[in-house]
């Protein structure tokens, strides 16, 4: 059986309602048999990707709340 671990990269907004907001921005999986130092950490390649899709949340969420400030105060 092979061993493997996996890294969950969650992130929370909290909009103007107060209430929260759980997204997964990445999940990296990594075997750990046979691991050597080139398997531990983020490669660039990953943490480019997490960079992305982070900003990519991010800019969803502000245009979001700016449309519901937007159509509340309108």
């Amino acid at each position: 059986m092979t061993a493997q671990l996996q890294m969950i990269v969650p992130i929370e907004f909290v909009g103007m309602d107060g209430v929260p907001q759980g997204r997964e921005v990445a999940n990296v999986e990594r075997i750990v048999d046979g691991a050597c130092l080139d398997n531990f950490g983020l490669s660039l390649k990953e943490g480019k990707e997490i960079q992305r899709r982070l900003q990519e949340e991010l800019t969803q969420f502000q245009t979001d709340q700016a449309a519901q400030w937007s159509d509340d105060n309108g």
